[in-house]
């Protein structure tokens, strides 16, 4: 069975990494990590990625929720999923 390919988008290099090795554990491909909205929105025209989950409180002019990843030049939506660090354990 193959799995989607998740994008994560986080500027904390702690919470990416832990985020990216949990969903490897769970069996899903995750070919990039972005750290800025930017970033984030070259690296999904490049590789249409099935899921983006995305922190909402990006640090940079573009955060996780202007990004305009599910806009970006008028192509088909990307599905996207605004993280906070309480999603991932992160508290405090």
């Amino acid at each position: 069975m193959v799995k989607a390919n998740v994008m994560v988008v986080e500027d904390n290099g702690l919470i990416a990494l832990s985020i990216q090795r949990t969903l490897r554990n769970l069996g899903y491909a995750v070919p990039a990590v972005a750290a800025s909205g930017e970033e984030a929105i070259r690296q999904a025209l490049a590789l249409r990625p099935d899921l983006v989950p995305m922190d909402s409180m990006l640090e940079g002019d573009m955060d996780g929720i202007l990004s305009p990843l599910y806009r970006s030049s008028g192509r088909e939506r990307l599905p996207t999923w605004n993280l906070r660090r309480e999603d991932c354990g992160f508290a405090g």
